[in-house]
């Protein structure tokens, strides 16, 4: 078959020894007609992928015409698959009766269709166009067939994939409930139902009987046949005008009544709406920039970044009036006379903090509250030196259902607490023991609506609040206003100023617009009002220790610093320092501590901001989650005004984020307020029982300990991946060893002088477990999961009986009463106090 040289070819070989030889190889030299049928092969093949390139190339080239659309419909739809937005989808329809509050239901069905048929609509649109990238040179005549199938099959079944992708997100929402004849359950499966029967209906309607769904049909026009926008016809020009009006008008909506419509609408509602008007504007772009050859996108990304040193809109508020936009606002105290400056955004020079001179704040607080509570403990026939219990809380971070979780804890003793003082069981409330309460993001939002709650109650007692929109009784208990408080919907504004003006204003050169935060803020305020029919949340944070100072526990609300890493923490306390002093940190010498003195290398939150901070601003600052609140800009106001920063100095202008960057239990600012409670003590001769309460919102889900790491000697990418992991597993790690070390601290106790003997105290730790499904962090809680929360925790109080159906709810009970018995100064001696205190790697696994 093979034929051979005439002429063989000598190839030496060498040697170690560098002796050569040398053989005689024929080269095999195949005949003609294989060579032929070798290269007929060969080019069949590169024929094939070839093809298969341009296909690749015509699909590539059809998405990228289309690439809002489907950016937007597969980013939407799965979030909807997230614990977030199952939980949004279920808070839709978990309303009594199921008929009322339809608005956002209905809202999230029409946006929904108009998502998915503008999607399919702007499809064809684009695909109408015979853009330059589409030239002969680009894509060969014999390709355009390939070309034009393709077009035709994205643009016809884009519209029904994203409908079965949010229908299949609602039907998955569904699965959660235990029955399927749950009012919630039905609605889900029908909302599902309507969005699959539209679909079908119009696909049946506009292919298999080709019936065109507008009368200037598109059909007509064969797709690449257009060169310019106003080929197109009217009916499409008005429907990008409906599109970008509604854009518009939201934009004009949010930024002045967010707290009104995003409610109305709805968080899905809302964002269904945002991706229909985005769909006729991104493609907008897209049809520009393919037309005239310019990257607009690139452009609009390259504008934004360069607006971002100009349009800072993300000021920390240091007055209830200031706008996040404007540097800094004028004294309080000037505040008429200043509005005009203000609109101006020239205003300067808020007014400093009030600090104590002579006196350390901390010691002659703690005094006082201490010698207030002696007074109202102490019985007769009781022993002179018995230990007197002081509360410290520290309370984790994790959007709402931290704030849900710590709110319940805490108002569940307090109610406990006051129905055993009326019985003449204990002599003071639960809340008149706790001294301080450390919190982090959703934590500080608990720990502040339950010292608001605290307040309100102590200075209107006989206050009836029906809370007629907040479906709450006359007189009703602290857990029962706190429930109805944080299952109000403050996600939809939020989000409804994100995706709008927050959204729009990134390409403006200069700050004009609110924020997201402040939408967050407000929606807390007018929660409260609506629920409390008071207006705590909007007054300044001092405020609520100004009567009854010793019957509210002192906040202490970390956050942290982006530019250092430093925690920030805002308290109500007359830290702050003297004018020209700055931050006093490592100095001494002056007559009072600083607040470095006790809490190490954190900055002193109300000297920074000064002014008078609403409580709402406060708790955000703590609570700043990512990216749904922006990081706060704040100017300070405790550095000299001639001062220069260096990079070995305080920087002027800083900004915070979520204090769970820093550390997300609150243990550490708790364990130094308790180290501090020990020296202040020892000095005072008090003989004190410190319980430290830790509320853990990191949810344990059966068969899992938090001490669980990656197991297995594989690992997918870990040259890349292992650093990501590390820092974000050194977060919570972090917060265990914090709780560990207080844990142990407050079982130790405190040395007490006058008695030359050592007085343990005690530690609860209150554990939130996962059963039924995944408690979702953010800024909204759907009934399904606060009754998995309040499961865990049941009242006491309640008409019912009280069902223990699982272990966490049987520990978490041991705990409640363990502390009671503990204020009531009879401690049970057969008690386990220390598993129960100290369990807190217990298993949430199993029904009782």
């Amino acid at each position: 078959m093979f034929h051979v040289l005439q002429k063989p070819v000598t190839i030496p070989l060498g040697f170690k020894c560098k002796r050569f030889a040398s053989i005689d190889m024929p080269i095999l030299n195949p005949p003609p007609a294989f060579r032929l049928r070798l290269a007929k092969a060969v080019g069949r093949k590169l024929d094939r992928l070839a093809r298969k390139w341009n296909q690749i190339r015509t699909i590539y080239h059809c998405f990228n015409l289309i690439r809002f659309n489907l950016l937007l419909g597969i980013i939407w739809s799965l979030a909807l698959y997230t614990e977030q937005g199952q939980d949004i989808l279920r808070a839709m329809v978990e309303v009594e009766p199921w008929y009322d509050h339809s608005l956002p239901k209905l809202s999230f069905l029409i946006f929904t269709a108009s998502f998915g048929w503008t999607a399919w609509y702007f499809a064809r649109v684009m695909f109408l166009f015979r853009f330059p990238g589409e030239s002969e040179v680009n894509f060969p005549p014999e390709s355009h067939p390939s070309l034009q199938r393709t077009k035709t099959h994205i643009a016809r079944f884009l519209g029904p994939v994203l409908f079965a992708l949010i229908s299949g997100a609602l039907l998955k929402a569904a699965s959660n409930y235990e029955s399927w004849w749950q009012a919630g359950s039905i609605q889900l499966w029908s909302m599902a139902g309507i969005l699959v029967g539209g679909a079908l209906l119009a696909l049946y309607m506009a292919y298999w009987k080709n019936r065109p769904v507008f009368n200037d049909s598109l059909g007509a026009i064969a797709y690449s046949s257009l060169t310019s926008f106003w080929d197109l016809p009217p009916i499409f020009r008005r429907w990008f005008g409906i599109a970008v009006t509604a854009n518009l008008l939201a934009l004009v909506v949010f930024s002045f009544e967010s707290g009104v419509i995003g409610p109305w609408l709805g968080t899905a509602g809302i964002l269904m709406l945002w991706a229909t008007s985005m769909v006729a504007i991104g493609g907008a772009f897209v049809y520009v920039g393919n037309t005239y050859r310019i990257p607009i996108i690139g452009l609009l990304l390259v504008m934004a970044i360069i607006f971002a040193w100009f349009n800072d809109n993300h000021r920390v508020r240091q007055l209830a009036t200031m706008r996040p936009y404007q540097e800094q606002q004028a004294s309080w105290k000037e505040l008429p006379s200043s509005i005009f400056e203000s609109m101006l955004h020239m205003a300067k020079g808020i007014m400093p903090r009030g600090f104590s001179p002579t006196n350390d704040p901390l010691e002659t607080y703690f005094v006082s509250w201490f010698e207030d509570l002696r007074d109202q403990w102490h019985r007769p026939g009781m022993q002179p030196h018995t230990p007197i219990p002081v509360i410290l809380v520290s309370a984790e971070g994790g959007g709402i259902r931290a704030a849900y979780w710590t709110a319940a804890v805490l108002t569940e003793l307090e109610d406990q607490s006051r129905a055993m003082v009326k019985k003449g069981q204990l002599p003071t409330t639960f809340s008149r023991h706790v001294f301080s309460i450390s919190g982090v993001s959703g934590g500080s939002l608990g720990s502040a609506v339950f010292a608001a709650l605290v307040k309100d109650q102590n200075q209107f007692p006989e206050t009836r609040r029906t809370g007629q929109h907040c479906q709450l009784p006359f007189y009703p208990s602290s857990r029962q206003t706190a429930r109805a408080f944080l299952k109000q919907d403050f996600l939809s504004p939020t989000v409804g100023v994100l995706l709008f003006p927050d959204m729009f204003q990134r390409f403006l050169p200069l700050a004009i617009l609110d924020d997201r935060a402040l939408a967050l803020e407000r929606s807390w305020e007018e929660a409260w009002m609506t629920c409390v029919e008071s207006d705590r949340f909007a007054q300044p944070f001092d405020d609520l220790w100004e009567d009854h100072r010793y019957d509210v526990p002192l906040l202490f609300l970390n956050s942290t610093v982006v530019e250092t890493g430093q925690r920030i923490i805002m308290h109500p306390l007359p830290f702050a320092a003297q004018p020209g002093l700055g931050s006093l940190k490592g100095i001494d010498s002056t007559p009072f501590r600083p607040f470095q003195h006790y809490f190490n290398d954190a900055l002193d939150g109300p000297a920074v901001l000064g002014g008078r901070v609403p409580l709402s601003t406060a708790v955000h600052m703590s609570a700043r989650f990512t990216y749904v609140s922006p990081a706060g800009t704040i100017f300070r106001q405790d550095l000299p005004k001639d001062y220069v920063a260096t990079e070995s100095a305080d920087p002027r202008v800083i900004r915070v984020v979520d204090g769970g960057y820093f550390e997300n239990s609150g243990a550490v600012t708790t364990d130094e307020i308790l180290l501090a409670i020990a020296r202040l003590a020892e000095h005072h001769h008090f003989t004190i029982h410190p319980i430290v309460i830790h509320i853990s919102n990191d949810p344990l889900r059966p068969q899992t300990r938090q001490e669980e790491q990656f197991t297995g000697s594989h690992a997918f990418l870990p040259e890349v991946l292992s650093p990501i992991w590390a820092l974000l597993n050194v977060r919570p790690a972090r917060g265990y060893q914090a709780r560990d070390i207080l844990g142990d601290r407050a079982i130790i106790g405190l040395h007490q002088h006058l008695r030359d003997e050592q007085t343990g105290g005690s530690f609860a730790h209150f554990q939130l477990c996962e059963y039924k499904h995944r408690l979702p962090l953010g800024w909204m809680l759907s009934e399904f999961s606060r009754q998995e929360i309040d499961a865990q925790l049941p009242s006491f109080n309640a008409q019912e009986p009280v069902r223990i159906i699982n272990k966490a709810s049987l520990a978490n009970s041991q705990n409640i009463e363990s502390v009671l018995q503990h204020l009531m100064g009879t401690p049970n001696p057969q008690a386990p106090y220390d598993k129960v205190f100290t369990d807190y790697s217990r298993d949430c696994e199993g029904s009782l």
